[in-house]
């Protein structure tokens, strides 16, 4: 069980930072930034259907050692959401464009679900780009199962008919204790998906999880033995499922990795056990 009360404010409130819309290739981009300018940039890569705010108790931790941003993805949030499907290579385009809109030459990336295939695609079609990477709830290795299914249904509900349950129910298949999901980050999710253009959004959001479509965005064997970042991989132990298997397998491909293990979490470990992951998310980043 949680020890203290959690919100989207728990830590932010004593840091500065700001929120702002930037034009990254074309699209109006939300975005939060926090952390000297001086510091390494370190950008962070939210979940399916998500919003910056998955690493709101991540990015004051993270601030006191690195300039971070983190930003709501194509379609997502409140960022644009332009009328086509999105694959892979649509995130990674985005990626690219925002670090360029920001003046980002080169920057360490943590990746969480989604974010992890994006980050992952991006360290190696961008080598040059890419300082370190950490995968949470690593993916895009094995072809598609019922838990892709799963993922896409629970957020269609949410989008079709967007109720506190229905929201809520999303954050409940991301977390191993249900305590641990803060109610304000629940609600911010409900209003994004009250938006009026956040339904078609959706299918075009989801389109990635079909199979035929999810299988041919999977990241081949010989890809990840390119990616030469030195990369950090989450394991949630306690969750024996795709994304674990997922991070057993690439840990053994990625020529310069590490798995770190952590128990009593699932999708979510950054959010469940935030000052265990940023501790451990710091020591690799600053290579302590």
């Amino acid at each position: 069980m949680k020890s203290q009360f959690r919100s989207v404010w728990s830590d932010l409130y004593a840091i500065p930072f700001r929120q702002d819309w930037v034009d990254a290739g074309g699209l109006k981009t939300r975005y939060i930034e926090a952390g000297s300018s001086d510091k390494p940039p370190l950008i962070m890569l939210h979940g399916t259907a998500g919003s910056w705010e998955n690493f709101c108790l991540n990015i004051a931790a993270h601030a006191e050692h690195f300039h971070c941003f983190a930003f709501d993805m194509i379609g997502s949030g409140l960022t644009d959401k332009p009328d086509f499907d999105y694959e892979t290579q649509h995130y990674v385009k985005h990626l690219h464009d925002f670090m360029d809109a920001m003046k980002i030459d080169r920057a360490s990336m943590i990746g969480l679900s989604l974010g992890a295939r994006v980050g992952s695609r991006f360290a190696i079609d961008y080598p040059q780009r890419v300082d370190k990477l950490i995968l949470l709830s690593a993916t895009a290795y094995f072809p598609a199962r019922e838990i892709q299914k799963d993922i896409g249904s629970s957020r269609s509900a949410a989008s079709r008919n967007p109720t506190w349950e229905n929201v809520k129910e999303i954050f409940r298949g991301l977390v191993h204790d249900e305590s641990n999901i803060p109610d304000d980050l629940v609600a911010l999710r409900l209003s994004i998906y009250r938006r009026p253009e956040m339904k078609k959004a959706m299918g075009h959001i989801l389109a990635l999880l079909n199979p035929e479509v999810y299988d041919r965005n999977r990241i081949p064997d010989d890809h990840w033995r390119k990616l030469a970042a030195p990369t950090m991989i989450v394991a949630a132990i306690d969750h024996d499922d795709v994304f674990l298997e997922t991070a057993r397998v690439i840990s053994k491909l990625i020529p310069n990795a590490q798995v770190f293990e952590i128990e009593g979490v699932s999708h979510w470990p950054q959010l469940e056990e935030p000052e265990t992951f940023n501790a451990r998310s710091l020591e690799f980043l600053l290579g302590r």
